[in-house]
C-alpha cells in the first residue's frame, strides 16, 4: 500500500499565495484522468470555508493539481475567483483522499493499490503568508481573440497590448509589461502580461487607481472583461469583452517579502531531496521506460526525426543508451533511498536518546516526590 514519504513541501509554515504545495508517496501514485482522489482547501475565516456561514472550501476546479510519479501537488487558481487580499495571513488546511461520505474517491498506486483506510487522508495545516501587496507584481496570460497576427507581426503588438490594458484599467501605461508572446491560427494573441508595483509609496491615501497594488488592478481588469465591473478606463463594446480574457494569475512577491517568507538553507536542502525522490521516479517510468520503447519498435524499424529509419545496428545502439540510462537513474535512486535510511536511523537514535533522558527525569522526579512525601509523613 502507498503511504505518504515525509512532510509536505515547502516545510516552512507560511506558503506564497500560488506556490505550489506537494506531498509525496513511498510508490508511484495513480495520475489518470479524471484524478481519482479529492483535493479540498479549507481557509479559516475566509469566504473559502466550509466552516463559515454560506462559506465553500476550494476543490480540484479552483486548484491546478499535478500528479506525476511519486508526488502530488497543487496550485491556488488566482484566475477563478479567489481574492488575495482576504486569504494573506490565513491558516488552511489540506486534505488529499476520500473526502465527503457519497465520495468514491480514493488515493491508490499505480497497481490500484489504496491507502490504508484505517490511517485516513492526507491532511496538514499551513499559512499563507502575509505579504506587502504594495511591493508584489502580477502576472497572468492575457489572449486577444478575433485579431490578426503572425510571427512576424508579433514584435509590434506589445505596445497595443500594452495600450489596451493600461486603458481598460485606467492606469499610465508604465506599469504594464508584456513579455512572451504567441500566435495561434492566424487569430488569437497570447502574451504573458505583469503588472507591476507603484516605484514610489504614497505616504497618504488615494483613490487614484494608480495607487492600487497590483492584484487589485488586476481584479479590475478581470471583472470588466468579464461584465462584473466597469472599467476605471474607457468604457469596453461588447466585441472587445468577446474578445479578450485573461487567466494564469500569479503573484510575484517583493525582494523584501520574497527573503522573509524563503525556506532556510536546512528546509530547502530537505525540500530538494524529496523533490528528487519524486524526479527520479517519473524519470523513470516517463522517459526512460524501455518496455514502453521496445513496444513502439514495430519490425525493429524506428522512425527519426527526419522522417528516416534506423538500421538494425542504430537501434541496438539505442536500445543500449536507454539501458545505461535507466541504470544510472536506478542507482541515483537507490543513493537517494540510502540517504533517507541512514536519516530516519539517525532520527531513531536521537528518539531513543531523547526517550532515555525522559525516562530518567521522571524516575529522578518520582524519587524526590517520594521523599517529599516521607519528610510531610
Amino acid at each position: 500500500r502507498p503511504e505518504q514519504y515525509g512532510k509536505a513541501t515547502p516545510l516552512r509554515q507560511d506558503i506564497i499565495v500560488g506556490e505550489e504545495i506537494s506531498v509525496f508517496f513511498t510508490e508511484e501514485m495513480l495520475c489518470r484522468n479524471p484524478l481519482t482522489f479529492d483535493v479540498k482547501v479549507d481557509i479559516f475565516g475566509t469566504n473559502y470555508s466550509d466552516s463559515e456561514k454560506d462559506g465553500t472550501s476550494l476543490q480540484k476546479r479552483d486548484l491546478f493539481v499535478i500528479c506525476e510519479g511519486r508526488r502530488i501537488g497543487f496550485q491556488l487558481d488566482l484566475s477563478v475567483g479567489i481574492e488575495v487580499h482576504t486569504i494573506l495571513g490565513k491558516e488552511f488546511v489540506v486534505e488529499i483522499g476520500k473526502i465527503g461520505s457519497g465520495s468514491l474517491s480514493s488515493l491508490q498506486d499505480k497497481n490500484g493499490n489504496p491507502m490504508d483506510p484505517l490511517k485516513g487522508n492526507i491532511k496538514f495545516t499551513k499559512r499563507f503568508a502575509n505579504l506587502d501587496l504594495s511591493s508584489a507584481t502580477t502576472s497572468f496570460v492575457f489572449t486577444m481573440d478575433n485579431t490578426t497576427c503572425s510571427t512576424e507581426s508579433l514584435e509590434t503588438e506589445s505596445g497595443k497590448i500594452m495600450d489596451e490594458i493600461a486603458t481598460i484599467i485606467g492606469i499610465d501605461k508604465d506599469r504594464v509589461q508584456v513579455g512572451d508572446k504567441s500566435c495561434k491560427s492566424g487569430s488569437t494573441i497570447v502574451a504573458e502580461v505583469q503588472i507591476l508595483p507603484l516605484e514610489r509609496r504614497k505616504l497618504v491615501s488615494s483613490n487614484d487607481v494608480n495607487d492600487f497594488d497590483s492584484a487589485s488592478l488586476f481584479y479590475i481588469l478581470r471583472d470588466t472583461l468579464e461584465g462584473k465591473g466597469e472599467s476605471q478606463g474607457r468604457k469596453l463594446t461588447t466585441k472587445i469583452t468577446k474578445s479578450y480574457s485573461v487567466s494564469s494569475m500569479r503573484l510575484l512577491p517583493g525582494k523584501q517579502d520574497f527573503e522573509k517568507f524563503s525556506s532556510s538553507l536546512e528546509d530547502k536542502h530537505e525540500e530538494d531531496k524529496l523533490s528528487k525522490w519524486g524526479f527520479a521516479q517519473e524519470t523513470i517510468s516517463r522517459n526512460y521506460n524501455l518496455a514502453s520503447v521496445e513496444e513502439d519498435l514495430h519490425d525493429h524499424r524506428l522512425l527519426k526525426q527526419d522522417g528516416t529509419t534506423y538500421e538494425n545496428k542504430e537501434l541496438n545502439l539505442l536500445k543500449e543508451n536507454l539501458r545505461k540510462k535507466d541504470e544510472w537513474l536506478e542507482q541515483e535512486l537507490k543513493k537517494m533511498d540510502e540517504e533517507f535510511r541512514k536519516k530516519d536511523e539517525e532520527m531513531k537514535k536521537k528518539d531513543e536518546v531523547l526517550s532515555q533522558e525522559l525516562k530518567k527525569r521522571d524516575n529522578m522526579l518520582e524519587k524526590e516526590m517520594r521523599l517529599i512525601n516521607n519528610l510531610l509523613k
